[in-house]
C-alpha cells in the first residue's frame, strides 16, 4: 500500500514533485524491506537469519537424496539378481518334479513345463499341476534294444564285452 508524501514545498497539486536523494534512497530501502519481508514469509522464514538455516538444511536435503539415489539403484540391482536367481530355482524345481515322472530330456522337459505351466493357478502350483497332468497322461517309456548279428561271431550285450572283444583283436 503506497503511502502519500506530502509536500511541503509546494501549495499546488498539479505542480511535478521532486524528491531529495535521501527522500528516494528511504523510500526504496522501504520498499526493499517490505519486498523482503514478503519473500520471507512466502518460504515460511521470520527473519534474514533463518535463511542460512534453510540452505543448510537444502544441502543436507541434496546429500541424502544423493544416497537415497545410490541405495535404490544397488537395491534395484539386488532386485534384478533375486528375480533372476529365483526363476532359476523355479526352473530346477520343474526339473526335478518332472525327473520324478521319468521326464528327463530337456526338450520333453521344456515341453511338458509348458503344457503343466498352463494349469498353475495361484491355487495350484508347479507340483500339484503336474501330479494332476500326469495322473490324467502317464508318461510311458519303451526301450528297443537293436542287434546286428554279422558273421559267426556271437552278438555282444554290453559295452564292455565289444570293448574286450576289439583289445582281444576279435570282430
Amino acid at each position: 500500500m503506497p503511502e502519500e508524501i506530502l509536500n511541503q514545498n509546494t501549495t499546488d497539486p498539479a505542480e511535478p514533485r521532486t524528491f531529495s536523494q535521501e527522500e528516494v534512497t528511504a523510500l526504496c530501502a522501504k520498499e526493499a524491506g517490505r519486498a523482503e519481508r514478503a519473500i520471507l514469509k512466502a518460504f515460511g522464514l521470520k527473519d534474514k537469519g533463518e535463511i542460512q538455516t534453510a540452505l543448510e538444511k537444502l544441502s543436507a536435503a541434496e546429500t541424502t537424496k544423493g544416497s537415497l539415489d545410490t541405495v535404490t539403484a544397488e537395491r534395484d540391482r539386488y532386485k534384478e539378481k533375486f528375480e533372476k536367481a529365483s526363476a532359476d530355482y523355479a526352473a530346477l524345481a520343474q526339473k526335478n518334479i518332472l525327473a520324478g515322472y521319468g521326464v528327463t530330456d530337456q526338450d520333453e522337459q521344456e515341453f511338458f513345463a509348458f503344457k503343466i505351466g498352463k494349469q498353475v493357478t495361484e491355487d495350484q502350483d508347479f507340483a500339484s499341476a503336474a501330479k494332476s497332468y500326469f495322473a490324467a497322461h502317464p508318461v510311458s517309456r519303451a526301450s528297443v534294444k537293436l542287434n546286428a548279428e554279422g558273421g559267426n561271431t556271437p552278438n555282444p550285450q554290453t559295452l564292455n564285452e565289444i570293448i574286450n572283444r576289439k583289445l582281444r583283436g576279435e570282430s
